[in-house]
């Protein structure tokens, strides 16, 4: 031959324009609890392909592949105590066969907390009256939840005017 070329051409389904994502159970959960996110993509092929990232405390805020492409909908992740506080999960989705990294996305924040505690029980030492002067000791003890606990001390009486004022702020010491 004395010349030739060549064209690239793709032929790719048409493209997913949207994603939608929930969490069952909806927000916030305690540690140990299982959420299953489930994905659902729109306005392409018809059929899709999924591809899950988490991102919070125990990723140190970054972006992890949790769960890659596949045609599976749903990520299922349990959580533990390193998950406290605000979570990230994203969704990628594109049609099945696309070339494309993606082509619609969207994120979940998703919020683990410790079991609330139920009851709190509060104890002086040594026990009301007591004459000026003496030092008195206030213990707390909480219970009904998961954890350690934290604790925040008020005060109301004639040296606060009758008005409440914190005397110690959350710690663990009791």
């Amino acid at each position: 031959y004395e010349a030739y070329t060549y064209l690239s051409y793709k032929i790719s389904p048409q493209p997913a324009t949207d994603v939608t994502l929930s969490a069952s159970p909806e927000r916030p959960s305690s540690p140990g609890t299982t959420v299953t996110f489930a994905a659902s993509a729109s306005g392409g092929s018809g059929e899709y392909e999924y591809q899950f990232w988490h991102k919070g405390p125990s990723t140190d805020n970054n972006y992890v592949l949790v769960q890659d492409y596949s045609t599976s909908d749903t990520w299922a992740w349990t959580t533990d105590s390193g998950d406290l506080c605000n979570n990230y999960v994203k969704v990628k989705s594109r049609s099945l066969g696309s070339c494309s990294s993606y082509e619609a996305y969207t994120y979940l924040s998703y919020k683990v907390s410790p079991q609330a505690a139920t009851d709190v029980t509060l104890s002086a030492s040594p026990e009301s009256p007591s004459v000026p002067g003496t030092s008195v000791t206030f213990t707390a003890s909480a219970s009904g939840g998961i954890g350690d606990y934290e604790y925040q001390f008020w005060h109301k009486g004639p040296s606060t005017s009758n008005d409440w004022q914190m005397v110690q702020d959350y710690s663990t010491s009791d």
